[in-house]
């Protein structure tokens, strides 16, 4: 055998049976695995077979908690929002009221609030991402709400320096003119540990020029601050 033939075979016993003996090959050669099962012992094998069993009971039992808890959790939607005398008497602040309804199977404990009622006089559209500063949380013991009962939240808003008149402001919330949003998050407790409830919400005053029934809010056309968790 000449020498460049001796080299052509080295490289191809290098290229091929060695190389299969590289971690790479027999980390992802099933072969390996169906091998190490066919040389097990019965008694490994049925130990085996109970580990995997087990871990899809582990699986299934946790998915069938999770579904329980989301069933029978506290849910928190708004179900009105009332602002008091919207009128061109009306001075600042503006007194709101947000009803809360609890739909859900356990009792709701509300823990954190950060709500805002903006006018909009300048820049009349909502930020494209919300932000809810630190500033405007509210912090006050809320009454549990019940299953299927309603808690209207009484909110006293801070008065705003605005640059023009506050009569000037309520005209134009009536005739549309400058938008009237109230919008905000809610957390509370759903009853269930290691099961937080969150509400993000908007809504926009429907002049009573442009109303086409008794609703005085719609919502907001920005979908990311509208969510429930």
């Amino acid at each position: 055998m000449t020498h460049s033939e001796d080299s052509q075979r080295t490289n191809h016993e290098s290229n091929g049976a060695e190389g299969n003996d590289s971690p790479k090959y027999f980390r992802y050669n099933p072969m390996r695995i169906i091998q190490w099962y066919r040389n097990l012992k019965d008694i490994d094998r049925f130990t085996f077979w109970i580990v995997v069993l087990t871990f899809f009971l582990v699986v299934m039992t946790g998915v069938q908690v999770l579904s329980y808890v989301e069933s029978e959790r506290a849910q928190i939607l708004i179900e009105d929002i009332i602002v008091k005398d919207v009128d061109p008497f009306l001075l600042n602040p503006v007194d709101t009221i947000l009803v809360l309804k609890n739909v859900g199977r356990h009792i709701a404990v509300i823990t954190k609030v950060n709500l805002r009622v903006g006018f909009f006089i300048i820049n009349k559209d909502l930020p494209k991402y919300p932000d809810y500063p630190d500033q405007f949380n509210i912090s006050a013991v809320f009454t549990p709400v019940l299953p299927g009962g309603t808690y209207p939240m009484f909110i006293k808003n801070v008065a705003e320096p605005f640059t023009i008149p506050m009569e000037v402001v309520i005209k134009g919330v009536n005739d549309g003119t400058i938008p009237l949003r109230v919008f905000g998050v809610i957390e509370y407790d759903t009853g269930y540990w290691l099961s937080f409830g969150t509400i993000g919400f908007c809504f926009t005053y429907i002049p009573p020029s442009k109303r086409v029934s008794n609703q005085k809010f719609q919502a907001c056309d920005n979908q990311r601050y509208t969510y429930y968790r």
